[in-house]
């Protein structure tokens, strides 16, 4: 970590927590929250108020000064996920409760989203509940989208919000526009957002080529609510990356190879439909989803798609002291693709039911327990099948020591089951998957902590350990391939919550290994090296009319990876350490109402980095990097009418 940026840092952060000394006593605005790092039993939660101070213009930045959970890189394309060093492909990821089928090839990302309108993420690491559906073996991802009825204010039949941006690293500009209302128990949502732009630089002034944003984000949503409370909703979207890419969107390049660039798609195409009873009466309340989704990648020689159909039965039961949720859910995906004119296909079916009960027992007490079923029927490229059955159990706890100390714990065990391959590598290449000796996975996860809130102060701490038996290598030509991985480790958190604001900082340290050894970083759909992590999120309200704020990203360097052999037989190096700070200004005037004004510099230092989660970083004889973006200035306006 270099001495000047990280003074720089210090003294950013000591100025923002000094504003509470040069505020106004006497105008004392409501509070505005930097959600924690829930302890219950670990719930990562980033609502709807921080996605407004975040503004994230991608996936990976909704995320920004968080530690347990982080993005891969700066490219929408080829984004991923990573739980405590775990790729998002070993959770359970669901966006509005529909199932995301992931893996389309593996240079690209799994779930393309414009996060415009996002209203909450919420994040389980490893010990997640029965109702989360299958295969969520080191936890579960869940992704909420606004509605109109969250967008317009009270006595508001018809709204609309409006934003533009721009970027002057790349000369991105990103517009967005989205229609909504109601009549009667009716409403609608029609949204569509872009963005556009050149390569961006990175700290050095290299330009990153292939790094040109090219995103389309198209959403329609229609709801009816009957007077008696029995709520109807369908929505559909479609998100679409089209622009000149490497033929490894994820990395800067190969050593010692031109780069060659190339029109590269990745879409996401998803249908919800769901029903609810929001004013229940007795002991039937229903809820059901079914959901169509889509997600596809093509580039010059080879295109994969990634199909599924899934649904979700459930009903909650009252008890005396809690409630039970129990149901019945199903998935049936489809992996095609691989070289043109070589195309093949797997396919995977899922049917499980599940109960999970929550109760208070005692005025300190509050238990979670529950339980799963699933059983696969698996059919491979060659006409082989599977099929296996498996147990999925939990079990948490808060207990209240004593005024505002809680002790949290939780234990699981998940069965994974089968997974489907690489769509767009079935069979590429002149080559034949083999299937004999394919078996089902098993995860186990703990995790016990403590944490303290008194007043505006909160602390928390926590130590959590996942493992995962037989984790399929879902790329390669012999799919009886697996690991075991397995990553233990602490989060932390600190905050302070006052009339004008907050401030919080995380902390994540986790050891990752698969196989018993520290994995490399290419390591597709499984894991990768973490280490040390520091987050920092801050907000504080100037005036009735400015707010300033920020986050930060401290990695410290982890050579836990030095001597490892990476990709192609590589030798690899150390993770480097960076630190990354973001920091904005929102001027909402008196004299517009509803104009947002919103000034952001990203990447504050300059740094030339990579995020630590990044694929391919430490491998320097054989990848050229995916660095970040470099100092960058952005405008944004925001208006709602």
């Amino acid at each position: 970590m270099r001495k000047t940026a990280t003074g720089y840092l210090l003294a950013s952060v000591a100025a923002i927590a000094a504003y509470p000394a040069l505020a106004d006593d006497e105008s004392v605005l409501d509070p505005i929250n930097v959600e924690a790092e829930k302890d219950k039993p670990g719930d990562v939660e980033i609502g709807e108020r921080q996605l407004e101070e975040l503004q994230p213009a991608t996936l990976g930045q909704v995320f920004d000064g968080q530690t347990a959970v982080t993005g891969s890189n700066a490219l929408p394309s080829a984004q991923k996920v990573f739980v405590h060093g775990i790729e998002e492909s070993q959770l359970n990821v669901t966006i509005d409760g529909a199932r995301t089928n992931k893996g389309a090839f593996h240079h690209a990302g799994n779930v393309l989203i414009d996060p415009f309108l996002l209203r909450s993420v919420t994040v389980t690491p490893g010990v997640a509940t029965a109702d989360a559906g299958p295969q969520a073996l080191a936890g579960a991802i869940r992704y909420e989208t606004l509605d109109a009825r969250d967008l317009l204010a009270t006595g508001q039949d018809f709204g609309a919000r409006f934003r533009l941006n721009y970027a002057d690293n790349g000369d991105t500009f990103y517009g967005s526009s989205t229609f909504y209302g109601r009549s009667g128990g009716f409403e609608y949502l029609l949204s569509y957002s872009g963005a556009q732009g050149d390569d961006y630089e990175d700290g050095d002034g290299s330009v990153v080529q292939g790094s040109a944003a090219a995103l389309d984000s198209y959403v329609a949503k229609a709801a009816y609510t009957t007077a008696t409370g029995k709520r109807f909703e369908f929505s559909a979207d479609y998100t679409v990356d089209e622009g000149l890419r490497q033929y490894r969107p994820n990395f800067g390049g190969i050593v010692g190879t031109p780069t060659v660039l190339d029109t590269v798609k990745i879409d996401r195409t998803g249908y919800v439909l769901s029903y609810v009873d929001e004013s229940p009466e007795g002991w039937l309340t229903p809820e059901v989803t079914l959901a169509w989704g889509e997600q596809g990648f093509e580039n010059f020689e080879r295109s994969g798609t990634m199909t599924t159909f899934n649904g979700k039965f459930q009903n909650r039961f009252l008890l005396g002291n809690g409630a039970l949720v129990a149901g019945i859910d199903f998935f049936d995906d489809k992996a095609e693709g691989g070289d043109f004119g070589n195309q093949h296909a797997e396919k995977l079916r899922n049917i499980g039911l599940f109960a999970q009960a929550d109760q208070s027992l005692t005025d300190a007490l509050t238990l979670s327990y529950g339980g799963r079923y699933d059983y696969q029927w698996f059919t491979g490229s060659d006409g082989s099948k599977f099929d296996a059955g498996g147990l999925s159990g939990n079990v948490s706890l808060d207990y209240a020591l004593a005024s505002g100390l809680t002790l949290t714990a939780g234990l699981s065990s998940v069965f994974g089951g089968y997974a489907l391959g690489e769509a767009a590598v079935i069979n590429a290449h002149g080559t034949t998957w083999t299937y004999g000796g394919m078996e089902t996975s098993r995860s186990n996860n703990a995790r016990v902590g403590m944490s303290y809130v008194s007043g505006g102060f909160d602390v928390g701490a926590a130590l959590f350990y996942t493992e995962i038996d037989g984790a399929q290598v879902l790329n390669s030509s012999d799919r009886s391939m697996a690991v075991d991985i397995e990553s233990r480790g602490v989060d932390a958190t600190i905050g302070y919550t006052y009339g004008r604001g907050a401030i919080r900082l995380n902390y994540t340290y986790a050891d990752v290994t698969q196989d018993g050894s520290t994995p490399g970083t290419t390591n597709d759909y499984l894991s990768t090296p973490v280490g040390h992590l520091f987050g920092l999120q801050a907000v504080h309200q100037l005036s009735d009319e400015w707010r300033v704020g920020g986050t930060a990203e401290i990695a410290l360097e982890n050579d836990d990876t030095v001597g490892l052999i990476g990709g192609r037989g590589t030798k690899m190096y150390e993770l480097p350490g960076y630190e990354a700070v973001n920091l904005f200004a929102v001027y909402e005037p008196k004299s517009v109402s509803n104009l947002s004004i919103r000034g952001e510099i990203r990447n504050l230092f300059d740094q030339t980095y990579q995020k630590r989660t990044a694929n391919g970083a430490g491998q320097n004889d054989l990848i050229v990097p995916l660095n970040e973006p470099g100092r960058t200035f952005v405008l944004s306006a925001t208006f709602l009418f």
